[in-house]
């Protein structure tokens, strides 16, 4: 008859901390122990593990790899208004609307950073 043949509860497994991590898991044990059921650090543990709600954190877009191309569309947009202030063949409308362009480019870039940042904030207070 082995260890886990005489166990309720038979399944074990080995967690390991950094000096760092356990002083906070250390910290979060002794704030709950308080209450007389936590008393023993794998009974806390136990409870922590197995009743955690873990909510994953989807971000629609990385803008990292998009940043080149959206600089891309930004120069060509550039050259363009520079190209059409110096020939005159265009009209200040036409500049308007690429100038505006440019602007909803660089409004969309900061919208994906902001959101990314924004789900870099919601998963580490979820921790």
């Amino acid at each position: 008859m082995s260890w886990a043949d005489r166990r309720h509860r038979n399944v074990q497994k080995l967690v390991t901390f950094s000096p760092d991590e356990w002083q906070v898991v250390l910290a979060n044990w002794r704030a709950c122990r308080v209450d007389p059921r936590w008393e023993r650090f794998g009974d806390w543990a136990r409870e922590a593990l197995s009743t955690v709600e873990i909510r994953p954190v989807t971000i629609r877009t990385d803008p990292a790899p998009l940043r080149g191309e959206i600089r891309r569309i930004g120069v060509n947009i550039n050259e363009i208004v520079r190209l059409a202030n110096t020939s005159h063949t265009v009209t200040a409308g036409q500049i308007g609307e690429l100038t505006g362009m440019l602007a909803q480019v660089r409004g969309l870039l900061a919208m994906l950073y902001d959101e990314r940042e924004q789900a870099a904030l919601i998963a580490r207070a979820g921790r």
